[in-house]
């Protein structure tokens, strides 16, 4: 065969009905030595004989190459709807503003930081260090995972100094990687992003660790603990977005919260697990059963602390502050509280679904239920934070809420419809394993979208430094 017609365009005889002509390159070396395949070649191409078999394996895997093309355009497409070009437009007039009123963190841990900083090389990114401080507590769940499954059973004692210090490394971590940032002169829009993605992801993840350190169990302790973490985030992060300030006051979950955290895994280590679970009288005399019940145990009293810390001082304070907010800027203070109604919704339905009575997560797979509500809390809680640092509108919705919605409803239809359940027990363990799959899959994808967005736009780099001062 000359080279001259090594390309051309074939029309298959004995087979009907194809839609479109292929083009095959080296008809002649593609189908030596198969002796399936007839074919003649003549002045006249159009008489040539393949088998069926080679044309449909052909168009199969033309089809799948179609397929993965749409599927990487359409998200590909995402990425600006995800940050559009005005919003970049806007980073322009980012400026980081935080007020810090704890005594600790200004005459005790300051001085912790600023020597820690200086242990870091300046040829490491701010950002690295954000990671490389969450790291750490994943580290500590993936010991929970391999060690205390079900959140409940003593181990050894090196699990609980691993959490403790697993906590305070990540602590001090995020604390350092905003001075390394002046320190570098590398602090952008996409530090404070970055440092609050991670943060609310560990709201999940660091209330699995301690859960474990608690020895709390796959019960409503475990869940209650979660929430509280997740709700005292979000309203900073709503405040946030709305003073343009992250307010810590002077008693706050970022330092106080963090190192009382971290005092309860080390008794842990010292003392066991068991020690929570005693009742208050076993501490306090047998007064105390005057006041409680003598089934309240010390568990008891840190979660109502935890409660009344946070629903009593914490949120109502974040709220009064954006009343304040929009009276200044003369904006509507019941559309920034109606604002608030997606996670509110993302909230119940993590209630309904935990306390139905038709559900196993408080039996056999809490941790991956937490994971998965804890992925979605976190899109909502960094939505938020981009719609800040890019001066965009307050993000209405987020559709990943909608799998947990759904998974409330499913789980619920008895109660619902007063029928039989829909969901058997392997059924909603793999009904939580397909949200988390599609959670982690749209969650990285958005991030990491938002992140090429802004390192492009801001010729950056999100954890090497690509432009360095000279100092």
């Amino acid at each position: 065969m000359d080279n001259d017609n090594s390309n051309f365009t074939l029309n298959y005889n004995n087979v009907q009905d194809l839609d479109e002509e292929f083009e095959i390159t080296e008809i002649s070396s593609l189908y030596n030595n198969n002796e399936e395949t007839e074919y003649q070649y003549s002045d006249d191409i159009s008489d040539i004989n393949i088998d069926i078999g080679d044309v449909n394996d052909f168009r199969n895997y033309k089809n799948r190459n179609i397929i993965l093309q749409k599927v990487i355009g359409f998200f590909n497409s995402l990425e600006k709807v995800y940050c559009p070009d005005e919003a970049l437009e806007n980073l322009k007039n980012y400026k980081y503003n935080s007020v810090d009123k704890s005594y600790v963190s200004k005459y005790i841990l300051k001085p912790y930081w600023e020597f820690c900083t200086k242990l870091f090389p300046l040829s490491m990114a701010p950002n690295l260090i954000t990671l490389t401080g969450f790291s750490f507590m994943v580290i500590n769940l993936i010991f929970v995972i391999i060690f205390v499954p079900d959140l409940e059973s003593p181990t050894s004692s090196w699990f609980y100094f691993s959490c403790a210090l697993g906590l305070w490394l990540y602590s001090t971590f995020d604390n350092v990687d905003g001075k390394q940032a002046r320190r570098t002169k590398q602090s952008s829009p996409l530090g404070e992003l970055f440092d609050h993605g991670c943060d609310s992801l560990n709201c999940a993840v660091g209330s699995i660790v301690e859960a474990a350190a608690l020895g709390l169990g796959q019960t409503y302790y475990s869940y209650i603990f979660t929430m509280i973490t997740i709700f005292t985030f979000f309203f900073s992060t709503w405040e946030n977005y709305y003073t343009g300030c992250l307010y810590l006051g002077y008693v706050n979950g970022p330092t106080e919260g963090i190192i009382l955290g971290t005092i309860v895994m080390m008794l842990s280590g010292i003392f066991g697990v068991e020690m929570w679970w005693k009742p208050l009288s076993y501490y306090l005399g047998t007064w105390v059963e005057s006041i409680v019940t003598e089934k309240c145990k010390l568990v008891d009293v840190l979660l109502i602390f935890m409660f009344l810390f946070s629903f009593i001082t914490q949120i109502p304070i974040t709220i009064y502050s954006v009343r304040k907010a929009c009276q200044r800027k003369g904006e509507s203070f019941l559309s920034a509280l109606t604002n608030t109604l997606p996670f509110l919704i993302y909230a119940s339905s993590t209630f309904f679904w935990i306390s139905s009575p038709y559900t196993t997560v408080l039996t056999d797979h809490h941790i991956l239920f937490t994971i998965t509500i804890g992925i979605v809390f976190g899109r909502i809680a960094t939505d938020i934070i981009l719609a800040h640092v890019s001066n965009r509108p307050y993000p209405k919705f987020t559709t990943l809420i909608f799998p947990i919605v759904l998974g409330a409803f499913l789980i619920n239809i008895p109660s619902i419809f007063h029928c039989g359940p829909l969901l058997n027990a392997t059924g909603e363990l793999i009904f939580l394993w397909v949200i988390f799959g599609i959670c982690c899959v749209f969650y990285f994808h958005w991030a990491i979208s938002i992140i090429r967005r802004f390192c492009k736009y801001l010729d950056i780099n999100c954890l090497t430094i690509k432009h360095r001062v000279v100092f």
